[in-house]
């Protein structure tokens, strides 16, 4: 069983050893083939697929994904202006 102090310890390293994992984990993903990357979209979205099924099972709502937001929707128009315009 964790102390208090133990928490603490987890706790005060978070801020110094988070960003060394995402820089981590972002070189291993930029490592990936083509193939291996899509391999591993294929897996999340078989896993999301599997998940809505298991929710309707439980009777529960389908998920209903946070909006995009507007920085999102004007990266996407200006992105589809430069296309149109070629």
């Amino acid at each position: 069983m964790m102390t208090n102090k133990d928490i603490q310890n987890r706790l005060a390293g978070i801020p110094r050893e988070l960003p060394q994992q995402v820089d981590t984990e972002t070189d291993r993903l930029r490592s990936l083939s083509m193939e291996q990357r899509g391999e591993m979209l294929d897996a999340a979205c078989e896993l999301a697929a599997e998940l809505e099924t298991a929710r309707r099972k439980a009777g529960l709502p389908p998920s209903q994904p946070a909006p995009w937001p507007d920085s999102t929707w004007e990266f996407l128009r200006k992105h589809a202006a430069n296309v149109n315009e070629r």
